[in-house]
């Protein structure tokens, strides 16, 4: 028993220590914000196609309409960057008659283009669409440089949460201690890149959304240039008692 008593002592005397170091309450708040900027890329394809009784014929007419349109298009200005081959298809196709059988090939080639001038979007898809493509796709608007544009949203983002936890301290009669966690949430759209629909294209009810760039939406906006970037931040801080007036 004499052994046990100091042992027994040491952990009474101890419990209180543990509770002392046990942590401070915490805080945790959010930020987020969603701006309209403008885009600084375009992009949109279109498809041709064509056929021949032979596969090297239908690849030679196919190239022949792909060159073409793609001459028209440097014409009004578009550089040879702007321009590639998305896809490039074939298909062999037996067609059987009562009395004979034929054989038919045929090629689709998809063609994007991506180009930062913007201005000459309209008048690439005029051109495209008057030398009787296949299809020709929506256009879609990006921002190429987008980390700079994503991290001066998270700075005002963070800056929120800050603001908002700042003001919750304040009004429970607490104060803000060290920054213990912050991440960065993506909220529901955070980067969305706009399709529009394409006016030479058979669509119904074609709409733009409105933004401080095109005023409105109006259909001679459908080439509208304004995108939206969200940003949101999660931030817990450590949460302190305030000091009482004259306290040592």
């Amino acid at each position: 028993m004499r052994i046990a008593l100091p042992i027994l002592t040491s952990l009474l005397i101890s419990a209180p220590v543990f509770a002392a170091d046990a942590p401070p309450p915490t805080l945790k708040t959010s930020g987020s914000i969603e701006t309209v900027i403008e885009a600084d890329r375009a992009a949109f394809s279109f498809d041709v196609h064509a056929t021949g009784k032979t596969l090297p014929d239908a690849v030679a007419k196919g190239r022949k309409n792909a060159s073409d349109i793609v001459a028209a298009l440097r014409q009004i200005g578009l550089e040879e960057g702007d321009i590639r081959i998305g896809s490039f298809f074939t298909n062999e196709e037996y067609r059987q008659g009562f009395l004979s059988q034929s054989r038919e090939y045929s090629i689709n080639l998809t063609i994007r283009i991506e180009t930062a001038k913007l201005a000459l979007v309209e008048p690439a898809i005029m051109t495209v669409f008057q030398m009787n493509p296949a299809s020709v796709s929506g256009v879609t608007f990006s921002l190429h440089d987008y980390e700079d544009a994503k991290f001066n949203a998270l700075k005002l983002a963070a800056k929120k949460a800050r603001q908002k936890a700042e003001m919750l301290a304040e009004t429970t009669g607490a104060k803000l201690g060290r920054v213990l966690k912050v991440t960065e949430s993506a909220p529901p759209g955070s980067y969305r890149s706009y399709a529009y629909p394409n006016p030479f294209n058979a669509v119904s009810n074609p709409t733009v959304e409105a933004s401080p760039s095109n005023g409105g939406t109006d259909f001679a906006d459908i080439f509208s240039q304004a995108m939206k970037l969200s940003a949101s931040v999660e931030v817990e801080y450590e949460l302190l008692p305030v000091e009482e007036k004259g306290a040592k």
